[in-house]
Order: structure tokens, then sequence, then C-alpha cells
């Protein structure tokens, strides 16, 4: 079982996405970034799933949103 913190739940995203699993890793990115929302790395997992799901505008906002974030 993944540990319930925010790193490892935007890993999982990663893996998810990496294994084709959109739906999953949009779920962990978005988990991610409840998680810990002043954190990058959440807005960057779903920005990735959104650039996947070819929905650009999504992925444009995420990313802009992603840039104000800690880079920690």
């Amino acid at each position: 079982k993944c540990p319930n913190e925010s790193k490892y739940i935007a890993n999982r995203s990663a893996a998810y996405l990496g294994a084709g699993d959109r739906s999953r890793a949009l779920q962990d990115a978005e988990k991610a970034i409840e998680m810990s929302p002043t954190w990058f790395k959440g807005y960057s997992r779903k920005a990735s799933v959104y650039l996947r799901l070819k929905k650009y505008k999504d992925c444009i906002e995420t990313c802009k949103i992603g840039l104000d974030c800690e880079w920690t």
C-alpha cells in the first residue's frame, strides 16, 4: 500500500500514467494537490494527464497554477 503522503501519491500518479491508466493518474494527481496545494508536483502530474488526454487548455491552466507553487 502506498503511504499517504503527497510525494508518494504524486509519484504513483506518474506510474499510473506510464501504465496508461489516465483515470487513476488524474485521481492521484488531484489527491496530491488536495494534500499539498502549494507544492508544484501535483500540478505537474495533473498537467501531464491533461496533455495525454489532449486537453490542452486544461493542461496550460494547470501549469500556470503550478508555476506559482513551491519548487522544493
